[in-house]
């Protein structure tokens, strides 16, 4: 066998060698194993020496039918899939994969696989599916808690190759039940890969839901290169609630690497692009930015937003951080005031304390009669529900328009 492998003989001693070979494969006293060897030398020497491939895929075959060896075996089928594949003898090579699923020492999971990977490379995706299918039936012979991690792998290679090729019949909804049916049998890492396989596979069919699987993918098993793809999918398909989970995500995963700036800027990004459309989650957005960082530009735009969709919570946060940052002065004292009115109407106690405090940056009296009044007008419309004249008596209780008496709100 070396001396076939190693050198190169003429065509004579080939043929000398290949008779004293075949006399010897004759003998009937030797066993299987050696009758395997010797058929594989004949040929190598069919193969390498004479370059007559007919007669060396015949006898690569003799050899495989014959040997009971696993290494000798595996020599033989690396040898003649080889040569199927050098020589692009495709249908010798289907009919290859075929023969080695059948036989017991075989692993037909592994074959059937090999068989729908090169069924779907001759683009023949029905026989491919098949083949597929058949593939996923012999290796789910045991379940996904005792299939050893070889064994799952190609399980899971036979999943995705057939999701491709339902995916190929535009069948996307198909090959995505597929992945992700029984997900939950699996350990949380390769659920994740299912899932992200199928957002893949929908991310230009069905936008909502392939965001849905990202995030789902995600959460299971968190990466920065996933992150990336469903921040990628969110800001180009989502919505704004969808972009926003995604941006979420980004800000908690970056939470402990000091990027609390760049955190807060994507955050108020987001809820600027979406203030139209999507108010209150803008509002959220904008608090969830002030909590990574303080920035007044922020702040006001949170005020802004809060005041003109009525939501008195998010307008008194935003007035309690914008206003220790301000100078003392009528500025001042308008956004205190109007912390006043926010916290009365809330109904909180602390309101009359507020205008009072707002008085002193007025100085005993009010030179922006004009924003003044404008801001009465505001509460107005906005505590005509409450009875503004209720709020005219505390205010002037309070010494807004003149010397306070004691009184509490109502």
């Amino acid at each position: 066998m070396e001396a076939s492998l190693n050198s190169i003989l003429s065509k004579e001693e080939a043929q000398n060698k290949l008779n004293q070979l075949e006399t010897e494969l004759d003998t009937p006293e030797i066993d299987q194993e050696t009758q395997a060897h010797l058929a594989l030398e004949i040929a190598i020497i069919y193969r390498d020496q004479l370059l007559d491939i007919p007669n060396a895929k015949a006898w690569f075959w003799d050899g495989l039918k014959r040997s009971p060896n696993d290494n000798l075996r595996y020599e033989l089928n690396e040898s003649l899939a080889e040569l199927y594949t050098v020589t692009q003898d495709w249908e010798g090579l289907l009919e290859y994969y075929l023969f080695i699923a059948k036989q017991k020492w075989s692993d037909p999971g592994e074959a059937h696989l090999q068989r729908a990977s090169l069924l779907k490379t001759l683009e023949r995706p029905l026989e491919a599916i098949t083949a597929c299918e058949e593939a996923l039936s012999a290796l789910d012979q045991e379940s996904s808690v005792t299939r050893s991690i070889d064994k799952q792998d190609r399980y899971e290679e036979a999943l995705r190759l057939k999701a491709d090729l339902l995916t190929e019949q535009d069948q996307h909804e198909i090959a995505v039940d597929l992945l992700i049916q029984h997900h939950d049998q699996l350990e949380l890492n390769r659920s994740a890969l299912r899932h992200a396989y199928a957002a893949r596979i929908l991310k230009n069919h069905d936008q909502e839901r392939a965001g849905a699987l990202f995030q789902i993918a995600y959460n299971e098993s968190p990466s920065e290169t996933l992150l990336d793809e469903w921040l990628s999918h969110a800001n180009h398909w989502g919505d704004a609630y969808a972009r926003a989970s995604a941006v979420r995500a980004s800000v908690k995963a970056n939470s402990n690497r000091q990027n609390t700036r760049v955190s807060a800027r994507r955050l108020a990004q987001l809820a600027d692009e979406v203030h139209i459309d999507s108010p209150l989650l803008s509002i959220e957005l904008y608090q969830e930015s002030l909590e990574q960082q303080l920035d007044l530009d922020i702040a006001e735009r949170l005020i802004n937003i809060s005041e003109q969709r009525d939501q008195f919570q998010s307008l008194a946060q935003g007035l309690n951080l914008l206003i220790p940052e301000c100078f003392e002065g009528e500025y001042r004292g308008l956004l205190k005031l109007k912390r006043g009115f926010t916290l009365y109407i809330l109904r909180d106690e602390s309101a009359g304390e507020a205008i009072l405090d707002a008085m002193l940056d007025f100085d005993g009296a009010i030179a922006s009669r004009e924003e003044f009044e404008s801001l009465l007008g505001w509460a107005e419309t906005r505590c005509q529900h409450n009875d503004y004249h209720q709020v005219l008596t505390w205010l002037d209780s309070v010494g807004a328009f003149g010397t306070p008496t004691p009184s509490e709100p109502s």
